[in-house]
């Protein structure tokens, strides 16, 4: 019988699998970026930004109705972005075609950035509409131009 043990087939199995390197770093020294690498500075104050989005029939969000930012462009920006892009699922993986709002709070202690969905109104929308980022993709689609060297289609 072999056994596999870290990519190394043992005649015995009751042998020990050889022991791996030493990949920590020496005492005293900490990873650092390259200098080329810059961080962004994360806000020091809280922010919140809301969106009222439309859903189809999937839980796809077909169009931004509203929203309202915070101070921050940069925050209102992602928080936009990341509500084009959201799925709206019920627990048991069923969607609503509605209208819902999505509200973005940041907090500066922890860094992090927490999503609220709560139903505004269920229907009242196009259940059919093609959500919002396969509409974008189309019209990339649409507006690209060929590659140099390739007939266009």
């Amino acid at each position: 019988m072999l056994l596999l043990a870290t990519g190394i087939a043992l005649a015995d199995p009751t042998s020990a699998p050889p022991a791996l390197p030493n990949f920590s770093l020496p005492a005293g020294s900490e990873p650092t970026l390259p200098p080329s690498v810059h961080l962004p500075k994360m806000p020091t104050t809280v922010l919140h930004t809301d969106f009222l989005v439309d859903t189809n029939r999937k839980g796809q969000v077909t169009r931004v109705r509203s929203g309202t930012g915070s101070s921050n462009a940069r925050f209102n920006l992602m928080t936009y972005g990341n509500a084009l892009q959201t799925f709206i699922r019920t627990p048991s993986g069923g969607a609503v075609a509605g209208i819902f709002r999505l509200d973005y709070d940041y907090s500066p202690t922890t860094g992090a950035v927490r999503r609220t969905v709560t139903l505004v109104r269920a229907g009242g929308v196009d259940p059919n509409a093609i959500g919002a980022v396969f509409a974008m993709l189309q019209d990339a689609h649409r507006h690209a131009s060929p590659a140099p060297g390739r007939p266009a289609k």
